[in-house]
C-alpha cells in the first residue's frame, strides 16, 4: 500500500509544482496587461505629470515581486503588509504623520 502512496505523490507533486508556478505567471500577466480576468483596472481619479500615461501599480513593481511561491502547494503575496487591503478593502492602521510646525 505504501508503494502506491509513494508513486502517486511521484507523480502529484511535479504537477502541483507546476500549477503553482503557472498561478505566479498568470497573476504577475494580469499586472503587465493592466487586467483582472478580462476586466480592465479601473482609471486613476486623478492624473498628475508624474502618473500620466504610466500604468497602474506597478511604480516600484512591490506587488508585482511579492507574489512568490509559499510551498509546494501554494503562492501567495509575501512581505507587502497592504496587499490585502488593495484587494479587499479596508483602513491600512498605521498612526497619522504629524507634521512639524515651524518658524513664527
Amino acid at each position: 500500500m505504501a508503494s502506491i502512496e509513494v508513486q502517486l505523490q511521484n507523480i502529484i507533486r511535479p504537477l502541483t509544482i507546476e500549477l503553482v508556478n503557472a498561478a505566479v505567471r498568470w497573476t504577475q500577466e494580469n499586472f503587465k496587461r493592466q487586467k483582472w480576468e478580462g476586466s480592465a483596472w479601473p482609471k486613476r481619479r486623478k492624473e498628475t505629470k508624474l502618473s500620466k500615461g504610466k500604468p497602474l501599480l506597478t511604480g516600484r513593481r512591490d506587488m508585482y515581486n511579492a507574489i512568490q511561491i509559499v510551498d509546494d502547494h501554494s503562492f501567495g503575496v509575501v512581505g507587502i503588509p497592504y496587499a490585502r487591503i488593495h484587494n479587499y478593502g479596508g483602513a491600512v492602521g498605521h498612526p497619522a504623520r504629524r507634521r512639524q510646525h515651524t518658524g513664527t
